[in-house]
């Protein structure tokens, strides 16, 4: 079972992520290192997730 402080924090990035991604799709970028840095924010939302899902994955193999 995902520890719940673990799962907002998930659902937190998901959902920032989802706001960028969107902004993007919109045509928000005032040029193209607006859109760079929106890109690169992202990635590190991605790249946070799937640290949090290692250690979600750690912890639950743990207690075998």
């Amino acid at each position: 079972m995902i520890d719940p402080t673990l799962e907002l924090l998930i659902s937190k990035i998901a959902e920032r992520r989802k706001e960028v991604l969107g902004s993007i799709a919109e045509g928000s970028a005032k040029d193209y290192a607006h859109y760079q840095s929106a890109v690169g924010y992202i990635r590190a939302c991605d790249t946070i997730q799937g640290i949090i899902a290692d250690i979600v994955d750690r912890m639950e193999n743990s207690d075998e």
